[in-house]
């Protein structure tokens, strides 16, 4: 174990050094051998040996054999390390991909020179065992990991303890579902959701003739909510909404007696969204974050002006009243980009209530920008 952790500790400390460096046992003594010139070689190749010139100028080699393990740059360590792959023991250098909570060092194994896929393995704080990310029922082997995980009261509910088992092996895999386990929460489990929602529209219409007045409208539909892929906490969040607007307003240029603009539609909208949700909250309330654009379509459309001025009457030579009327072309389909933020209350283990508020702008000569406050249920 004190080995182990010297070898750790050089490793890192020799990370601020601009040399490669190779980490070696003589005579049972760790010490670090600098090495310039290190040739270059794909991953495959570097768990066989390394290979440049040290202090004296001399080019040499060294294999898992004769070395602990090696540091071409902060993100690139090697170790050492004899470990059971398909029924044969091997002795290579692994790639140490990455260190979680300083306690699990997880090590990249390349058996495939052409397709460089990895296969994860795991060494444990002060153990230099290496350990298999995953279970095996035909040899009854239990992961290490999955003894953890399943530590947590958590994996008491069936869900939450078949989500562990279905762990796949690789480090993003594993931490998704510890972050799970700490919450302490399995309404936090990441599964598919859909329901209703109902909102609140506070905007404003845009257009170069026309000032228009700031009017609320209000808007409903359907959601689903979809985890996306190992990305912890992401998800693909579609709505589908029916909203009536009516605007009214002035006109800018003109200055008429009397003057009305009155903006109507009636909307068939489709919203895409990216959601992020911060799922590692130990709370029943988990904050989320929106990004996406909504693709709108006017079933119905209108805006009519109509005003009422003074002109001179060149046969009277005296000024009278006129009424002029008309209308303004809106487009049937619109885009709108779309960013907001919420809480989503996990009240039970199935169902939710979301809490959101959105920015949104149209694009076009005649566009729309605001806000708008939603509610939804899951059902």
């Amino acid at each position: 174990m004190k080995r182990h952790l010297i070898l750790l500790f050089l490793l890192w400390n020799t990370a601020l050094m601009a040399q490669n460096v190779l980490m070696r046992d003589d005579a049972g003594e760790i010490k670090a051998v600098a090495l310039r010139d290190v040739e270059d070689a794909t991953p495959y190749n570097r768990q066989f040996e390394i290979k440049g010139t040290n202090a004296e100028g001399n080019v040499v080699a060294y294999t898992p054999e004769t070395a602990d393990g090696y540091q071409l740059s902060s993100r690139k360590v090697w170790i050492s390390c004899t470990f059971d792959y398909e029924g044969e023991t091997r002795r290579l250098f692994l790639h140490r991909t990455e260190t979680y909570r300083d306690s699990i060092y997880f090590l990249a194994y390349y058996p495939d020179k052409a397709t460089l896929k990895p296969i994860y393995f795991l060494q444990l704080r002060g153990d230099q065992t290496v350990y298999r990310l995953t279970d095996d029922p035909q040899t009854g082997y239990v992961s290490p990991l999955t003894s953890w995980l399943m530590s947590y009261p958590i994996a008491q509910d069936p869900d939450v303890r078949a989500y562990f088992e279905r762990m796949k092996a690789n480090p993003t895999s594993f931490k998704e579902r510890h972050q799970l386990a700490r919450s302490g929460y399995a309404s936090h489990l990441p599964k598919w959701k859909w329901g209703v929602l109902a909102g609140m529209n506070l905007s404003q219409v845009l257009a170069d003739d026309f000032s228009m007045d700031l009017t609320a409208s209000a808007t409903v539909g359907l959601f689903a909510d979809l985890p996306i892929g190992h990305k912890d906490g992401l998800s693909y969040h579609p709505e589908l909404t029916f909203e009536k607007y009516a605007a009214k307003g002035k006109m800018k240029d003109n200055q008429p007696v009397r003057d009305d603009v009155a903006y109507n539609t009636t909307t068939i909208a489709t919203t895409q969204l990216v959601r992020y949700s911060a799922i590692w909250v130990h709370s029943r309330f988990v904050p989320f974050f929106d990004l996406g654009a909504t693709l709108g379509m006017n079933v119905r459309r209108k805006m009519e002006y109509k005003f009422i001025t003074t002109v001179l009457d060149m046969k009277s030579k005296r000024y009278v009243s006129r009424e002029f009327m008309g209308k303004e072309d809106l487009e049937t389909l619109t885009l709108a980009l779309v960013a907001g933020l919420g809480v989503e209350w996990q009240y039970d283990r199935h169902h939710s209530i979301y809490f959101s508020t959105r920015f949104f702008k149209d694009r076009g000569n005649i566009s729309r920008i605001g806000g708008s406050i939603q509610i939804a249920f899951n059902l």
